[in-house]
């Protein structure tokens, strides 16, 4: 069976040097309700800068989120082939998005 993520929702966690920490620490990746590390960003990687870092950090945050509705997307374009209000055309585009949709969410899921 395989394991579920952490549940969210999940922030990005600065560490300030007003508050003692070294300059340029790395964000942690935490759950908002309970403090628990998810993840902790590497500022070490050459070549990175303070803002790639942080924006780094703000997208794996925003993982359990982006799932959940694309989870909820799956299901709304799942329903499309079913519909008659809607031109042939845009169906096609539509299972073609449902079904990159579907991989992405098998691809975060481990599937």
């Amino acid at each position: 069976m395989q394991e579920k993520p952490t549940p969210g929702p999940w922030i990005v966690r600065n560490f300030p040097e007003s508050e003692g920490y070294a300059p340029n620490h790395a964000p942690d990746i935490t759950n908002a309700s309970v403090d628990i590390r998810i993840a902790q960003i590497d500022n070490h990687w050459y070549g990175k800068k303070p803002g790639q870092i942080e924006a780094n950090a703000r997208l794996i945050a925003a993982a359990p989120d982006m799932l959940l509705e694309l989870e909820r997307c799956a299901i709304e374009l799942g329903s499309w082939p079913e519909r008659t209000d809607i031109p042939a055309n845009l169906g096609v585009e539509m299972l073609v998005r449902w079904n990159a949709v579907s991989a992405i969410i098998a691809k975060a899921r481990g599937i």
